[in-house]
């Protein structure tokens, strides 16, 4: 089967794809292919797409030519009668089946997510905190609404270790720093690779639909082939990267090493090997219980934030290393699903989707890392800072130090774009912001940014809103008791070197019991280190779909914020 992985709607600065086959097929023919393979995840979500604009009776019809209904084709009629009650009807078609047993004939968490009993009290609750993290409404006190807790918590309350308060240890230690190539330097060493790669399917242009002084873009062709003994596709696209910055070598070097990175994060396979790696990876097939058994040290699966209980299905795995402590280190299995983007390998999906979150490219491998692990711990920040007013903030560039981002605040606040920052930090204390604006309308648009200083933080989470500048209409005004901050009030944990500030990072992570995974992606024709980073335990995603549960971290900073910090 040739695929083709296509756009099909942008929010904020997240693009949503979807693989659909390259020649058009009939839905009879759709229906055949999956009977053949009904854990293709691209084919049956090609399929669910297609029945979701027709009438009830139209699938009636279709699904009454298979006679008997195959279980994979009945699995199908599952999941579209729990999406919607416009498919309830289709329940008949399978009245006697174990519904258990229909999950084992398709790859979607959906019939996993949706049959369980809670779930509606989770979409319950999101819809509520939904409404503060995404629109800033104000979030309610626990006891004002009555919904019943939708999970149960564990009662202990680990001491936290900050990063304020390890700092100074860390500070004190010697480090060998690896000498690092000027952006542009960097920028034009990926340039030339990317072009003998003959990738580029457009010139380098500029755009203005960010807050970043200047923007570029280029779109790239990707291609790759998956053969296994059960699925064997090829997956084409257009891609387009973007880079942003003060001046044209921060912008480009964004750029390219963007591209060096998503064209690494999508896996060929063949032979039960990833191909074209610096460093061969084998591919393990297997349960999480099977391959313990064998002595194989893996991840379980149920330490990823799940939105539904693993229950023993066969996955593929390959090697990556955790840190126990940032001197010690062990190989550790983790799904191959999770590392790479739109793995399709005739096995459940742990995810609806997966983003990139975790993907960084760098000059070097502790500089992939470093920016790996801070991609990382942003969307945690993200995904746990409910919209408080109180920790809401602007800058002032005229009382701060002028810089590159203070006269680029004032050209902001001269175009009438007027843009709040909200401090995101968590107990772990890694400065974390988000920036935005609200248009008149009142449509907020923002961004995130991590950094060990709060400074490059702020820059990045600034840059990243996706609001038109220099013409773009002017926003709401600042309300008028916002606080006021200037640049010198925020702290700088940086240590000097990539080296020094990757051992800080692991330090702070495993001394309050949280081990990151690196899996390496680095590839033989490429050259330049891309890692994936992974924290089990954090969360990866801010989403608020049908099959998006409460997890445990975000229903307990939910119920630890002080009434001071809530308003009604």
């Amino acid at each position: 089967m040739e695929y083709k992985l296509e756009l099909i709607n942008t929010t904020e600065t997240t693009g949503f794809f979807a693989a659909t086959p390259i020649k058009e097929l009939s839905l009879t023919e759709c229906l055949n292919y999956l009977l053949k393979h009904p854990l293709d995840t691209f084919m049956r979500k090609h399929i669910i797409h297609k029945l979701g604009s027709l009438t009830i009776e139209e699938i009636e019809k279709k699904l009454q030519s298979f006679s008997p209904l195959p279980l994979p084709l009945q699995s199908l009629a599952y999941e579209l009668s729990l999406l919607s009650p416009k498919f309830k009807k289709l329940e008949k078609f399978f009245p006697s089946t174990d519904l258990k047993s229909l999950q084992q004939h398709t790859p979607l968490i959906i019939s996993r997510v949706l049959s369980k009993p809670a779930q509606s009290l989770h979409q319950q609750w999101l819809k509520i905190f939904e409404q503060n993290l995404i629109h800033h409404q104000p979030l309610p006190l626990r006891e004002k609404v009555n919904l019943p807790s939708p999970i149960e918590l564990n009662t202990t309350n680990p001491q936290v270790s900050s990063l304020a308060k390890i700092h100074s240890q860390i500070a004190v230690k010697s480090f060998s720093p690896t000498p690092l190539p000027s952006s542009y330097e960097l920028a034009k060493k990926a340039y030339k690779i990317l072009q003998s790669k003959n990738i580029f399917a457009s010139i380098e242009m500029r755009h203005q639909s960010s807050l970043s002084p200047i923007g570029l873009l280029r779109q790239w062709k990707l291609m790759r082939q998956v053969n296994t003994p059960s699925l064997n596709y090829s997956l084409n696209s257009l891609q387009t990267s973007y880079g942003r910055g003060f001046n044209l070598d921060q912008a480009r070097v964004g750029l390219y090493m963007e591209i060096v990175e998503r064209f690494s994060s999508f896996a060929s396979i063949k032979d039960n090997q990833v191909l074209d790696l610096k460093e061969p990876k084998p591919i393990y097939i297997g349960t999480y219980s099977n391959l313990k058994k064998q002595g194989l040290n893996c991840l379980s699966p149920q330490k990823l934030s799940l939105d539904f209980t693993y229950q023993e299905e066969p996955l593929h795995w390959i090697y990556g290393e955790q840190v126990l402590r940032p001197e010690q280190r062990e190989k550790i299995l983790v799904p191959l699903q999770v590392v790479y983007l739109f793995s399709n390998l005739n096995e459940i999906d742990l995810f609806d989707g997966l983003g990139s979150t975790g993907l960084a490219a760098g000059a070097t491998l502790a500089q992939a890392k470093l920016a790996a692990l801070l991609e990382v711990i942003e969307r945690d920040s993200e995904a746990l800072g409910f919209y408080l007013p109180q920790k809401c903030f602007r800058l002032n560039p005229q009382k701060s130090a002028s810089t590159p981002f203070t006269k680029l605040l004032s050209k902001l606040e001269q175009a009438g774009i007027q843009v709040t920052f909200q401090d995101l930090t968590s107990e772990l204390g890694i400065p974390c912001y988000k920036a935005f604006v609200e248009t008149l309308e009142g449509e907020i648009f923002k961004g995130t940014g991590a950094n060990l200083d709060a400074q490059k933080a702020l820059v990045a989470a600034l840059t990243e809103v996706p609001y038109p500048f220099p013409h773009g209409p002017k926003t709401k005004n600042w309300p008028a008791n916002l606080k006021e901050k200037t640049l010198e009030e925020f702290p700088n944990y940086c240590l000097g070197n990539i080296e020094a500030n990757l051992y800080q990072l692991e330090y702070l992570l495993t001394a309050n019991g949280y081990h990151p995974i690196y899996v390496n992606l680095t590839r033989q024709d490429i050259g330049l280190p891309v890692v994936k980073a992974i924290i089990p335990g954090f969360e990866s995603l801010l989403s608020f779909d049908e099959t998006t549960t409460i997890k445990p971290r975000m229903w307990e900073q939910y119920l630890k914020l002080s009434k001071k910090d809530l308003i009604e």
